[in-house]
């Protein structure tokens, strides 16, 4: 047995208008305003892309001083940099002694059970982390030269100007 259904002809409107970008922001208004599922969703987006990310770091700010090195060691820089990257925040990321080692391309970070955040690094300017700092004299003790490093751009201060550069900063959190 079959049944074969015709298909229903939708009636066309005599007069149909442009679209234009009033029109559609019209009717985005309108489905804002009349469906209630809508007012619900737009709640939970800001609240999961901006209030909870707020109370975290403002929890963690709060207990910053107070935490152990090894509770310290947990937070990774870059989470930290482009958390407050996220709100637009002024970021600068400084790295000295060891932490310039991490600017060299081609890391082996899986032979010493670390994180390669290499590409992380490369990525911190479209969070807005534009402001990257190396130390000359950590450069130097480690045999290293401002073009051997991966990331780009990056400004390689003295000794005096990395406390003038400590003072321009509100906050500074050293991991």
């Amino acid at each position: 047995m079959s049944a074969v259904s015709q298909a229903q002809q939708i009636p066309r409107l005599a007069h149909t208008g442009r679209v234009t970008q009033l029109r559609v922001a019209l009717s985005e208004w309108t489905k804002l305003r009349s469906l209630r599922s809508t007012l619900w969703s737009l709640f939970a987006g800001v609240l999961l892309t901006i209030l909870l990310p707020v109370l975290f770091a403002a929890i963690t700010s709060s207990h910053w001083g107070s935490m152990s090195p090894h509770e310290r060691a947990d937070r990774h820089p870059l989470d930290i940099a482009l958390a407050g990257g996220a709100f637009d925040l002024p970021l600068g990321m400084l790295f000295m002694d060891d932490g310039v080692l991490q600017l060299m391309p081609s890391q082996r970070a899986s032979a010493l059970q670390q994180k390669d955040i290499t590409a992380n690094l490369q990525a911190l300017s479209m969070f807005g982390v534009d402001d990257l700092f190396a130390c000359h004299t950590s450069l130097a003790e480690r045999g290293l030269s401002p073009t051997d490093l991966s990331v780009e751009p990056m400004q390689v201060l003295r000794d005096q100007d990395i406390a003038a550069l400590i003072e321009h900063y509100d906050q500074v959190i050293t991991i």
